[in-house]
């Protein structure tokens, strides 16, 4: 998922690298595709390469964007989801065929996160939480054909509306 903070630092990091991207919708249209989550809200996806379904941002095998990389590659190999008994967060280790990533030194989810997120990535997650569950329970109120006619507008206010200056 390629989330609003994700698309601005990519957009910002590819028009300062002379990637051709002017905008925020550049990114959207040049590596995601909009998806409903749920049937009801809308995401951005990164598009993934046609021959070996791998992300559209790698280049040889590598992150050509490590430095802005979306906060689930940041995450990786952890994923995130609700916290339960008083957190507002679980973190749970991906299981996959790289077991390479724990090797060496022990690693702590509070750690990973303060190497891996800058001070307002953190805090633009923690709002995020808050935020999300209020605009989901909304959209279901709603109805299809009320969630049909401001699917713009949500689209617009969260994705598009930032100014990379």
């Amino acid at each position: 998922m390629l989330e609003p903070m994700d698309a601005y630092c990519l957009a910002r990091h590819l028009r300062d690298s002379g990637n051709g991207i002017s905008d925020i919708e550049d990114v959207y249209t040049r590596f995601a595709h909009a998806s409903l989550l749920d049937g009801i809200y809308p995401i951005f996806l990164v598009n993934t390469q046609e021959d070996d379904h791998a992300c559209v941002l790698l280049e040889n095998g590598r992150c050509s964007v490590y430095e802005a990389r979306p906060r689930v590659c940041r995450l990786y190999p952890f994923s995130v989801d609700t916290g339960t008994r008083g957190r507002r967060f679980a973190y749970l280790q991906s299981i996959d065929r790289h077991q390479d990533h724990f090797t060496g030194r022990s690693v702590s989810v509070e750690n990973w996160m303060y190497e891996n997120f800058t001070r307002d990535a953190r805090e633009f997650v923690e709002a995020e939480s808050d935020i999300l569950p209020e605009l989901g329970h909304l959209l279901r109120r709603l109805g299809e054909d009320g969630r049909r006619s401001i699917l713009f507008q949500v689209m617009y206010y969260r994705y598009y509306n930032y100014n990379l200056d």
